[in-house]
């Protein structure tokens, strides 16, 4: 090529436009990346965390509400014995000459049909009854193992919701306006006339107690737990739900004859406990109030509980420990008391 060859403009402005970026410019862009990836990454981890915390919440709030759900509805039908709302009228329960035998797994002396509650320390009436927290209450069916001491047991009794058949393997009440019979078999007891001048209900028998450890998710997580009548007729053992460490109630007596609680006192209060100097027969047992204590079943990372529980005579101060809990309180009115004159 000529020393004199001129080399076009628009190939110089070509090569012009393929230098790359300078090194500053690189470490700038890769500075600017870096802020706004961290950035990115701290949003995720606050969105993660805000949503395990709500998650946690939430589940104790579902379980919560799940065993209200079943606790609610049998506290409050105690004292219904079909055409009946007084116990003392049923008879073949336990004292009476025609009192049922005993059945497989019963926690005590017929438990299942001691509607007085007078047997294995349950205080109340016989509307309801209880254990204020000890170390081993009706070790006959809750071995010391499987109960969470200082926790409360409580005992509700009463007919089924709605009107059965005769059936052999179940323990049922006979009952129509002037008479109730606790029976097993597979016809109306004699003395009855067939419906609907007389029904057929089932006897609900339910001991509701916290178990350190539960059957579906394994040792070390707390449950609420139940003994329950069941066909056989047997006694059985059910979980209700795991999570839930603590279980207190306090029964709402009537002291003046207007039905209403005038004040609420523990399953072992000397006032319902037969054979105390300050034993009242004419309390009425109107209302229960039950605390629920339910943990989340598995630690959180970072959270602590530093915060006391005082509820029913618990209290417990702060544990300590990486698990979230939510306390919650109701109170159940008895409307079949309300019947009772």
């Amino acid at each position: 090529m000529s020393p004199f060859t001129r080399i076009a403009p628009g190939r110089n402005a070509l090569a012009r436009r393929q230098y790359g970026f300078t090194m500053v410019e690189l470490m700038i862009s890769v500075a600017i990346g870096s802020i706004i990836l961290v950035g990115t990454v701290m949003v995720f981890q606050q969105s993660r965390a805000s949503y395990l915390v709500n998650d946690a919440t939430s589940r104790l709030q579902e379980n919560a509400r799940f065993a209200l759900d079943v606790l609610d509805p049998d506290i409050r039908l105690a004292s219904y014995w079909g055409s009946s709302n007084r116990a003392e009228f049923v008879d073949a329960q336990k004292g009476s000459a025609a009192e049922l035998p005993p059945i497989a797994g019963d926690c005590g002396d017929r438990w299942y049909i001691d509607l007085s509650n007078s047997t294995n320390g349950i205080n109340g009436t016989s509307v309801i009854g209880g254990v204020n927290g000890t170390n081993a209450p009706m070790s006959a069916c809750i071995p010391a193992a499987n109960y969470r001491p200082g926790t409360d047991i409580l005992v509700v009794r009463h007919a089924s919701e709605r009107t059965q058949v005769p059936q052999g393997n179940r323990v049922q009440i006979q009952s129509d306006p002037l008479n109730s019979l606790l029976f097993t078999g597979n016809a109306i007891p004699a003395g009855f006339s067939a419906p609907p001048a007389s029904n057929t209900f089932g006897l609900v028998a339910h001991a509701y107690y916290i178990s350190p450890d539960s059957r579906a998710l394994g040792n070390g997580i707390p449950s609420l737990r139940r003994i329950t009548l069941v066909d056989g007729p047997a006694i059985q053992d059910q979980e209700i739900i795991p999570g839930v460490e603590d279980f207190q109630f306090q029964f709402g007596i009537d002291t003046d004859g207007d039905l209403d609680a005038n004040r609420y006192i523990n399953a072992d209060n000397p006032l319902i406990t037969p054979g105390s100097p300050s034993f009242n027969p004419s309390l009425q047992i109107v209302a229960v109030r039950i605390w629920l204590r339910l943990r989340a079943l598995r630690p959180e990372n970072g959270f602590v509980d530093d915060a006391g529980y005082q509820y029913a005579d618990i209290n417990d101060v702060a544990p300590g420990d990486a698990f979230r809990r939510l306390l919650i309180s109701k109170t159940v009115h008895l409307r079949n008391t309300r019947l009772r004159s």
